[in-house]
């Protein structure tokens, strides 16, 4: 548990620090950089492959809710949390993320 919360941490820091260029919607550049900084902050406890998959799933819903990154920076602990959360599958018999 301890784990999972400096992993969310570390990815509520990734997105505060990620800055938005002014633009309108999400650069290619924004959604690069924050994938490598999210597989990069989680790969020290999930296979890199892993990693990869919750923060395609996290970007994935942070662009379909928020236009700009900008934008995605005003989110709370709590919302990240929950959509780490639902990025995050399990298997019932490992109790390991697939």
């Amino acid at each position: 548990m301890k784990t999972t919360k400096i992993q969310l941490a570390l990815l509520i820091v990734i997105s505060l620090f990620i800055s938005s260029c002014g633009q309108k919607g999400w650069t290619e550049q924004e959604k690069k950089d924050f994938l490598k900084g999210c597989v990069k902050a989680n790969k020290a406890r999930l296979s890199e492959k892993t990693a990869q998959k919750v923060c395609e799933c996290m970007l994935n819903k942070m662009v379909t809710k928020y236009p700009t990154m900008k934008e995605s920076q005003k989110m709370s602990k709590a919302e990240l949390k929950d959509m780490a959360v639902d990025c995050w599958i399990c298997d019932a018999q490992t109790d390991r993320l697939i």
